[in-house]
């Protein structure tokens, strides 16, 4: 007993090894060949250092905290350069890929951990983002982190495990704005009644998940309110699909109503069909303004994921729902959140999928290796079934 838990061990070692040489090589090589980047969102970022070291009460961009604390803390305060931020998050990146991996085999096996970390490690979605001075890496990172504390919380249900579950959640939802469906996903299975086997246990009494509802939409609305009473309403009155892309809009003839209840009730086929379009536009894998590199990459890494995590979706839901609410569900929450807004121009919203793809992924690649099709590979990868 001793003697296999050791060899787990030893293979577990390799195993960590190998994915971070992968992570590694494609995000560090991907940053030598095109330095450190900017986008459009930076300056918002970074013009809150000041605030953040001057008027902290302030509280600037709250639902960027998550990004611009660190970051103001590591440029601002302590000096460092932009390009040391950029290794940051590739070490943080890479660190994903681990947990990742920590994940899927805690609750599966090796092979499942290795397809999912392997996946994490060469998913171009994954790492896209580490090279910019933008959220979407921590984002992506935090939900990775999220991932793994909230799968941990539910396998040994202790006090620390709570606390480090609630920690991650909150890094979520102080990240990025899509941080609020994902964590509300998870959240809302614990207004489930006591004793129900889908319960998560992060909310001990319905009246302290109402608490926490009303407080984290208020933070939500003091940085997103016009957004969510007018602006959402207006790109589903233009048609939008696809952000600043002329190629992906929908035309139709609207029914003019001022007020919003009106304009959904008018024009809610358009509306429907336009959240639809929106959905099926997340998993383009390629298009011609895209750089070659990105539609090889995709090609080769993103299009073996997205078929494995549907069908590990599909998989997952009859017969692993334990393992559905934990995985799929801020996947779900993700996708619908894109659907009923917008497909950002270069998909960055597609990134934070990127770790539940990776597990989905890994469930497939599990239900495979166990299905007996593949037998003559199992004398090569020796695993550890939990």
């Amino acid at each position: 007993m001793r003697t296999n838990y050791r060899r787990s061990i030893e293979w577990a070692r390799v195993d960590i090894a190998f994915i971070t040489v992968v992570a590694l090589v494609g995000r560090v090589g991907y940053w030598m060949m095109s330095g450190t980047r900017t986008g459009g969102d930076t300056p918002t970022y970074t013009s809150t250092c000041e605030v953040w070291l001057s008027e902290p009460w302030l509280l600037p961009r709250i639902i960027n905290a998550g990004f611009t604390i660190p970051f103001c803390l590591f440029t601002e305060l302590l000096g460092l350069s932009w390009d040391l931020w950029i290794a940051v998050q590739i070490s943080l990146s890479t660190i994903a890929c681990i947990l990742i991996y920590s994940i899927a085999s805690a609750h599966l096996d090796r092979i499942a951990g290795l397809v999912s970390g392997l996946s994490m490690a060469v998913l171009w979605d994954s790492f896209q983002w580490d090279i910019y001075i933008l959220t979407d890496s921590l984002f992506v990172f935090a939900v990775t982190l999220a991932l793994w504390a909230v799968s941990r919380h539910h396998r040994y249900q202790t006090r620390q495990t709570y606390w480090t579950a609630w920690g991650t959640l909150i890094f979520v939802f102080l990240t990025r704005a899509h941080g609020f469906p994902i964590v509300a996903g998870w959240l809302l299975l614990d207004f489930l009644p006591r004793g129900h086997r889908y319960r998560l246990n992060l909310i001990p009494n319905p009246l302290y998940g109402i608490a926490v509802a009303m407080l984290g939409t208020g933070i939500l609305l003091t940085q997103y309110f016009e957004f969510l009473t007018g602006t959402i309403f207006q790109w589903y009155a233009d048609g939008l699909l696809v952000w600043d892309s002329s190629m992906f809009q929908y035309p139709y003839a609207l029914s003019e109503h001022t007020s919003p209840i009106a304009f959904v009730v008018f024009n809610i086929h358009h509306i429907i069909l336009i959240t639809m379009l929106r959905f099926v536009l997340i998993f383009v894998p390629v298009l011609p303004r895209w750089s070659t590199i990105h539609n090889v990459a995709n090609v080769g890494t993103l299009i073996p994921v997205l078929i494995g995590s549907f069908w590990g979706f599909i998989a997952m839901l009859r017969s692993r729902r334990d393992l559905f609410r934990l995985w799929a569900i801020p996947l779900v929450m993700l996708l619908i959140t894109i659907s009923l807004t917008h497909v950002d121009w270069d998909w960055r919203y597609r990134a934070p999928a990127a770790p539940m793809f990776s597990l989905l992924t890994g469930y497939a690649g599990w239900r495979l290796w166990h299905s007996g099709h593949v037998e003559f590979l199992k004398q090569l990868w020796p695993t550890t079934e939990r």
